[in-house]
């Protein structure tokens, strides 16, 4: 029979304490035989840099862009490096990205887009304008 699990907390507000009846019971109930995420499997943002291509990080785009299955990305150009090395990057005229499938890059690839619509001066509607947008305008039927 299914009995829920906060039958086996033990609340005294007059003492001031929260606690499990049984502290067996808490392991079990707040998951502590499950897999912990390993903290190293996404880089924290302070692991990567931005930068802008340069001729010299040609032989690095190709190689990308193989990785990814597409073609280099032409124009001016946004690296992404993961300790170091070339992971991901934007073309700042078409905002096709490549990547390495190897590595995890998604984290490094959105702040990458952050970055080249900024440096691009892209600009996003504002809230009324897209609301204003959406609605259909009543006109009065001519007779």
């Amino acid at each position: 029979m299914y009995q829920p699990y906060w039958y086996l907390l033990d609340v005294r507000v007059a003492g001031g304490r929260c606690g499990w009846l049984y502290p067996a019971t808490q392991a079990s109930h707040l998951g502590a035989g499950r897999a912990r995420r390993d903290p190293s499997a996404m880089p924290p943002a302070a692991s990567y840099k931005t930068r802008m291509a340069v001729a010299e990080d040609a032989p690095n785009l190709r190689r990308l862009a193989a990785l990814d299955s597409q073609s280099p990305p032409g124009g001016p150009v946004l690296i992404g490096e993961i300790d170091g090395v070339p992971a991901a990057a934007i073309s700042l005229t078409s905002g096709r990205a490549v990547a390495d499938p190897f590595r995890p890059t998604a984290e490094l690839v959105a702040s990458l887009r952050m970055r080249a619509a900024a440096l691009t001066g892209e600009r996003r509607t504002s809230l009324r304008e897209r609301v204003l947008g959406g609605l259909r305008v009543a006109r009065p039927v001519a007779a």
